[in-house]
């Protein structure tokens, strides 16, 4: 390493250490948001939080009082991190009559959690499906009052099957004193594609729904599903996930990145001039990529642009302390952008592909941003890492997620190692690095969601080291890992997790 290279990074150590103590995670040393993942909505019209607008964000339950009429900045009510949940709710209601939160995880669709007003865990719901139904996602939730002319006291789902095209969605009824779906309802909507759905779910009082769209659509429906209004949408705003019914004259809704709640009126016509931010970093969302720029001495972070505008697909570089974003590499063209990592001997930035079969690229770009070179490996790589002592790339493809595959600088699958036996379900992000009580070297893992665990594997696969990095470092649904410093006793890294577009800098 050059010496200048050497002190730089050795600055950045000691101030990410000395800063550890003021930070609340174990082993983490610094975290920033860069964007916005709003999944959910709810209005509470009961108790101290009488009047509040909540906004399910990540795993931050964000407010507005006095429904959103007033200049005061939102706050962040508390975080659902120390819920049993793997990743960050897809929908979030309030029980008026008891003061209770209610949250989903679609990982767990049987299971609805409860919390108080402050957040803490309150129990849970188990739900029964007809017919040993399980969905493959769950999203909006609304619970009905007892004043409602249909299903009062009942806690609605919106439950969404992905087996066939268009998506079929049905609306589930759930009783909330035993848990068990008591009916279905299926809105008699079109969307704009065969993969768009519904994911917004709200009450209007007292025989109406509102429900949005992953397209951005807004409509109104009665408790048969039929259309009663609609649909309407906002300019720029290509995914409302959220919508509520704030008062008798108002309904709010939110995109899952555009960090503003926008305001209708009771017939769905928007209300120009009441759009309230809430925006969260740099408006840039679902993360799937991280790496350390030895050379430059910044993070780099990739976006793959889920929603518009498009230009939002791109690498963004971000300073050793998290700030000075700026775009570094303009990746619209790149189909399936995914996975980073960087090849401090070449000076490249590489860029995997997912869901790219059978024409899968590494994109290398030089620090400038311009595409130098493609690396055709034919196989999409949800994970990727560069090893600059054998001058391969390692990474694992979504069809075969715990077998790590090894390829020549050219492209060319020279190796693999079959994973299974170690316990991991799946590589989702993976790092390489240097260890001088390891010859070879090591590998950083981190597992799926679902289970979150990491694993330090040596070169033949042998496991070094485990731990949980959801319990470890406040992370969910981890997309990428990076090594910043090899610092004893093993070193500094970065990951990024989709659902809350962060950026974690940690050591273990």
């Amino acid at each position: 390493m050059k010496p200048r290279t050497l002190s730089l990074t050795l600055a950045i150590t000691l101030f990410l250490a000395l800063l550890a103590p003021l930070l609340d995670a174990q082993n983490v040393l610094l975290r920033r948001r860069l964007g916005n993942n709003s999944e959910g909505m709810t209005t509470i019209h009961a108790g101290p939080l009488n009047g509040t607008i909540a906004i399910m964000d990540g795993m931050d339950v964000i407010a507005f009082a006095n429904g959103g009429r007033d200049s005061i900045p939102p706050r962040e009510l508390f975080s659902v991190l120390g819920l049993p949940i793997n990743v960050g709710p897809r929908g979030i209601a309030y029980i008026d009559d008891e003061q209770r939160f209610v949250f989903d995880d679609p990982t767990i669709p049987n299971t609805l959690f409860l919390t108080n007003n402050q957040g803490k865990a309150a129990g849970t719901i188990n739900v029964t499906f007809p017919g040993g139904f399980v969905p493959d996602d769950t999203e909006g939730m609304v619970w009905l009052p007892p004043t409602a002319a249909q299903f009062g006291n009942h806690i609605l789902e919106i439950a969404a099957s992905f087996a066939t095209l268009p998506v079929t969605v049905t609306i589930e009824v759930i009783d909330r004193g035993t848990g068990q779906v008591v009916a279905g309802i299926h809105p008699n909507v079109t969307l704009t594609t065969p993969l768009d759905f519904l994911v917004g779910l709200g009450f209007q009082s007292p025989d109406r729904l509102l429900v949005s769209g992953t397209d951005g659509t807004i409509w109104q429906i009665d408790f048969s599903g039929n259309v009663t209004a609609g649909p309407v949408s906002f300019p720029g705003v290509g995914d409302v996930e959220s919508v509520s019914q704030v008062d008798s004259n108002r309904i709010a809704a939110a995109g899952y990145d555009a960090g503003k709640v926008m305001f209708l009126d009771t017939n769905l016509t928007p209300l120009a001039g009441q759009d309230r931010s809430y925006l969260i970093g740099f408006g840039l969302s679902q993360s799937t990529g991280v790496a350390w720029d030895s050379d430059l001495q910044r993070h780099l972070v990739s976006f793959p642009g889920a929603a518009p505008p498009a230009s939002s697909e791109q690498i963004i570089s971000l300073s050793p302390v998290l700030g000075g974003e700026r775009r570094a590499v303009d990746t619209s063209a790149v189909a399936g952008p995914n996975a980073l990592s960087y090849l401090p001997d070449e000076h490249r930035i590489a860029l995997s592909q997912a869901g790219c079969a059978p024409n899968c690229i590494i994109f290398l770009y030089d620090n400038s941003g311009n595409l130098v070179e493609q690396v055709p490996v034919g196989i999409g790589l949800l994970a990727m890492t560069y090893i600059p002592t054998t001058k391969q790339f390692a990474g694992a493809h979504p069809g075969n997620l715990t077998t790590l595959l090894f390829f020549a600088r050219n492209g060319t699958l020279v190796n693999s190692i079959d994973l299974s036996s170690t316990g991991i379900d799946g590589i989702f992000g993976i790092t390489f690095f240097n260890s001088a009580t390891t010859p070879g070297g090591k590998f950083l893992l981190l597992s799926s969601p679902v289970t979150h665990q990491a694993f330090v594997i040596n070169s033949t696969g042998t496991v070094l080291m485990q731990f949980d990095y959801k319990t470890a470092l406040g992370a969910v649904n981890v997309r990428d890992v990076a090594a910043i410093a090899s610092v004893p006793p093993n070193g500094i890294f970065s990951l990024v997790s989709q659902d809350t577009s962060e950026i974690v800098i940690f050591h273990f």
